[in-house]
């Protein structure tokens, strides 16, 4: 049977080791929360109060951090994804905007061609009226020295 002295170490040692479980707890929550903090048994050893040997022995703790490095790795592999994803879709963003830079710029290029085209022809239809206006000038002359001539005909 034990005698009443070792039953009080073991009840002090298991006090010890709940107080330093609940500690080893909570260091290991900061770490998960907080980013800055590294999962590191040297982080958890300051957080907790205790020597990196005792966590070290107790194993679990050291099994929690190597699970919060995994989904820190599995974290920072999402964000390059998405960043990925964030960049593909700004470069098809930015395809489209050049394929559409590309159309109206094109269009515009074949609109000066037809506006160039229409000014030579608006020239040609210009000189064209000029030399039928002038082509119906003389023969109104014409018409009236004629008319002049029947009348003088007709009087005689």
């Amino acid at each position: 049977m034990k005698d009443d002295k070792s039953k009080y170490f073991d009840s002090v040692n298991q006090e010890r080791h709940d107080k330093n479980t609940v500690a080893i707890h909570q260091a290991l929550q900061r770490i998960r929360d907080d980013y800055t903090l590294k999962p590191t048994v040297k982080f958890l050893s300051e957080l907790s109060g205790m020597h990196r040997n005792s966590l070290r022995n107790r194993k679990w703790p050291i099994e929690q951090l190597d699970k919060i490095k995994s989904e820190r790795n599995k974290n920072i592999v999402l964000e390059v994804t998405k960043d990925r994803s964030k960049v593909a879709s700004l470069e098809d963003v930015l395809d489209n905007a050049k394929n559409e830079l590309t159309y109206w710029f094109n269009l515009a290029k074949d609109l000066e061609k037809q506006n160039a085209q229409l000014f030579i022809k608006l020239d040609r239809i210009s000189s064209s009226r000029e030399y039928y206006e002038a082509e119906y000038n003389k023969s109104k002359i014409i018409i009236k020295d004629l008319q002049l001539k029947i009348k003088l005909l007709e009087e005689n």
